[in-house]
């Protein structure tokens, strides 16, 4: 069919895997291009073939790496958050917006964080916050919390673990993650 495509005037490109000597097929990438006259008229298909077969086990190998982290904070009951500690940005994945009360086109934020703490426990959380933004530590984030999911009014207990990345001395980044420790308290 790709061919055809071809010959009736349109580019294709296509995946695809073709024998090789040992046994085991390779990926290519190939392009079929209507070669035209002055009049638009196709005279032949160029045919283009380039070995990706380095690429796509790349691929499968992310994809499967991927599965094996999903699965491992999915027993675990992990959740994971990027904050640009510079442009106030926040990226939560779905379990934190899950025990936040964060709906998927919502954009988290510091207020949105701070709002769903337990009052008694906003104390513990900036301090942690300050040894993880201190230059002279390690820049390690941890305690234990509770947060109010406002939808619902659940309180959960969570530990999250996070290190602060720095330039320049000052703190840029805490990534970590989020586990949800409600039954063990």
């Amino acid at each position: 069919p790709y061919l055809e495509r071809a010959r009736s005037g349109e580019r294709v490109s296509f995946d695809y895997q073709i024998p090789y000597g040992t046994g085991k097929p390779r990926w290519v990438h190939g392009n079929y291009i209507p070669d035209k006259d002055e009049n638009g008229n196709i005279k032949g298909i160029v045919v283009h073939v380039i070995d990706i077969d380095d690429r796509k086990q790349a691929e499968s190998a992310l994809l499967e790496s991927e599965e094996r982290l999903q699965q491992a904070k999915q027993a675990a009951a992990l959740g994971i958050y990027d904050h640009d500690l510079v442009s106030g940005a926040m990226q939560w994945d779905d379990r934190i917006r899950g025990l936040w009360g964060v709906k998927p086109d919502e954009t988290p934020n510091f207020a949105t964080f701070m709002s769903r703490l337990h009052p008694e426990d906003i104390a513990n959380v900036k301090a942690a916050a300050a040894r993880s933004f201190d230059p002279q530590g390690h820049g390690d984030y941890q305690v234990e919390y509770r947060i109010i999911r406002p939808n619902d009014n659940k309180l959960f207990w969570v530990a999250p673990f996070g290190i602060t990345t720095f330039a320049n001395g000052c703190p840029i980044r805490l990534v970590g993650f989020v586990q949800d420790i409600t039954e063990r308290k």
